[in-house]
């Protein structure tokens, strides 16, 4: 189950430094690894700028939901769009989205670091709607809500996907100095 994740490398929750960032704390983490948020089909959203270790604390917490029985998919926005436009012609492409849409939690990763156009956004809000409800989402990114309509490019369809985003979340707001600008110092 690792494995079928596709993390891109493994993140350990206990090696998060929580006291370097503002928007979360360590009992906030403590409560989500219960997991009753992935049996009732809620989600749990990462917002901040980059550096402050949104990626980390969702494949922490994915790699967590795997050890206590659950099944989990990791996929970087740019993949998943790249996966979604394939998926009808490339068998491969269309196995990982069937397999998406089968597992207990989704964790999506970056959402607005790359612009994605119009039927990509199309796509992804299909996606989104197909996974409302059925399946966990985890999801990270460096803009806010505010900012969402500009990069899907529709308003009413964004609007839309926000509202199934939200319905069941529990939204992090983090803040603080990039733990890469401080390595780099």
């Amino acid at each position: 189950n690792l494995a079928a994740a596709h993390f891109p490398t493994i993140k350990r929750l206990e090696d998060f430094e929580f006291g370097r960032v503002k928007g979360v704390t360590k009992s906030d983490v403590s409560q989500l690894l219960d997991f009753r948020w992935i049996d009732t089909h809620a989600n749990t959203l990462w917002f901040g700028p980059p550096g402050l270790g949104k990626t980390h604390l969702s494949i922490g917490l994915g790699a967590k939901a795997i050890e206590a029985g659950y099944t989990v998919c990791f996929e970087r926005i740019t993949n998943l769009v790249k996966l979604l436009k394939m998926a009808h012609i490339q068998r491969q492409a269309g196995f990982r989205i069937n397999k998406i849409l089968k597992v207990d939690l989704v964790i999506i990763d970056e959402i607005g670091y790359t612009p994605i156009d119009r039927t990509e956004a199309n796509k992804f809000f299909n996606l989104i709607s197909e996974l409302y409800e059925k399946t966990s989402i985890i999801l990270t990114s460096n803009k806010g809500f505010d900012s969402w309509a500009e990069m899907m490019g529709d308003d009413v369809m964004t609007t839309a996907l926000l509202d199934r985003l939200l319905h069941h979340a529990k939204v992090f707001n983090l803040d603080g100095e990039s733990y890469r600008m401080k390595d780099r110092r």
